[in-house]
């Protein structure tokens, strides 16, 4: 473990954040390379030029990071491994990768299985996300590349990913994971192609979803146009045909649905001998009427509605 470090001990968490970004951290690895269903390449440049935050601290965070001993007693206890807390940033040694950094949950001490130091990686989550965790595949994408990264800048070999269910109050047992040199290469040749062209360039990179474009383009230019071109006509003629075949599937699964029903009539089960092929349940919802509340308590809507500005597409 040669890394450069940056000692964070007696940090703020702001100021932790404001530092973390001038590196690409584990959580930033499947962002940067468009592997993160959650956040984009764009939203990440405009992160890390200062342009944008979106990571705003909430209770779930507080809570990961409040229970994070918690976890590592826990994964001590069952492993017998010792785990201390490490009080630095660690940096990628290559001058040349040093814009990538490590912000790590635990360092596991050499043991009798293993002969050097690892990782301890500590996700605070929901088992619905996470239902099996006994090999890699089972492993989110995002998590893959933050484990990798880890290792990489640590120069270490191995890794633990410990799990603390939220909604079930469970710990499933540790996954170990092994450095893989290909996958670390690939990361450092992509990663460091991402800083140098979109951070240190102030390029951004291409919007990849329509959260991007509504933070690119929140408001339109009132009473404004411009003509299309050959292939943005394509565009439109392509979207107009997939929107007809959706309305017209929306048609037939409404009819499917409604043969289904009548024949079901009262029943609340449809049936292939054993096996339950549908059901169609009186069941009761609560909703809150806003028209009455506003017709019984009108100074007091007032006070609580406010006005959300949209762009709203629609084609003719």
């Amino acid at each position: 473990m040669n890394a450069n470090t940056i000692d964070v001990s007696e940090m703020s968490y702001k100021e932790w954040k404001s530092t973390r970004s001038n590196f690409l951290g584990g959580s930033d690895a499947a962002t940067a390379l468009g592997l993160n269903k959650w956040k984009s390449p764009y939203m990440l440049w405009l992160e890390k030029t200062g342009r944008f935050s979106f990571d705003e601290d909430n209770p779930v965070m507080k809570f990961g990071r409040q229970w994070e001993d918690q976890v590592r007693r826990e994964f001590s206890r069952r492993t017998g491994f010792e785990v201390t807390v490490p009080d630095k940033m660690f940096i990628h040694p290559d001058p040349e990768l040093g814009m990538l950094s490590a912000n790590v949950d635990g360092i596991i001490e050499p043991n009798k299985k293993h002969e050097g130091r690892g990782i301890l990686e500590i996700k605070c989550t929901l088992s619905s996300r996470i239902p099996v965790l006994a090999e890699w595949d089972d492993v989110p994408t995002e998590y893959q590349f933050q484990v990798m990264h880890y290792l990489n800048v640590l120069n270490l070999d191995y890794c633990y990913l410990q799990l603390f269910f939220r909604d079930t109050a469970t710990y499933p047992p540790a996954l170990l994971i092994l450095r893989d040199e290909s996958m670390i290469a690939e990361m450092n040749q992509k990663l460091s192609s991402f800083w140098t062209n979109h951070i240190e360039g102030d390029q951004p990179p291409p919007m990849s979803s329509n959260d991007d474009l509504k933070i690119a383009y929140p408001d339109s230019e009132p009473d404004s146009s411009k003509q299309a071109t050959d292939r943005i006509l394509q565009s439109y003629k392509a979207l107009k045909s997939v929107r007809q075949r959706i309305a017209q599937l929306k048609e037939l699964k409404s009819s499917y649905e409604q043969n289904l029903k009548e024949f079901m009539g009262d029943k609340e089960t449809l049936l292939e001998g054993d096996e339950r092929l549908a059901t169609w349940k009186t069941s009761q919802r609560r909703r809150f009427s806003t028209s009455d509340f506003k017709d019984d308590y009108p100074q007091l809507y007032k006070e609580y509605a406010n006005t959300k500005q949209i762009r709203m597409f629609r084609i003719q």
